[in-house]
């Protein structure tokens, strides 16, 4: 998603630095820290500490940061003059609504659905912003169906297993 994002406003004529990591195959120019991503580690302290710090450092300059980590909008407090937005990709439970409520209070706050703002309970949210699909990317072929495609992150908050068995049931009762 984040990758696409950066595709689209360099393809309008902004210039984009992405900051990523070393493996990252996106075409706009890139920095980074970490050679490889670290799916096993992220969201770990230390390695999102040291993600972020390098980062911002790399980006100072930048007329706009659009941080997508938890980390980062807290430690965008320190440069008073780089407006930063972030996006929340995940549920509002109990501990990001408190990690969050602290970081609306510095950095405009995007929500991805009406849904999940829904369940900001008094978080202020700047905007919703839905995450862009090119649905032509994703055609599966001619038929009526058969198909399940799921585009997300894989998470038991997400529930696509639940999705996938319930489309199964339903799909073998009518046959």
């Amino acid at each position: 998603m984040i990758d696409r994002l950066a595709r689209v406003f360099q393809r309008a004529g902004h210039e984009v630095v992405l900051y990523t990591t070393g493996d990252a195959t996106c075409t706009v120019p890139r920095r980074f820290v970490l050679d490889f991503a670290e799916s096993v580690r992220m969201g770990g302290a230390v390695v999102e500490q040291r993600h972020v710090a390098n980062a911002y450092e790399a980006l100072i300059d930048c007329d706009i940061v659009h941080d997508h980590s938890i980390v980062g909008p807290m430690y965008a407090a320190r440069f008073t003059d780089l407006p930063v937005v972030t996006t929340n990709h995940g549920p509002f439970n109990v501990e990001l609504r408190d990690v969050y409520r602290f970081i609306a209070r510095h950095v405009p706050l995007i929500a991805i659905s009406h849904h999940q703002a829904s369940t900001a309970a008094g978080v202020p949210i700047a905007a919703v912003i839905h995450h862009g699909l090119d649905i032509d990317e994703y055609q599966i072929g001619p038929g009526d169906g058969g198909y399940l495609l799921f585009l997300g992150r894989m998470s038991p908050d997400k529930r696509a297993r639940r999705a996938a068995e319930t489309l199964s049931m339903r799909t073998s009762r009518s046959r």
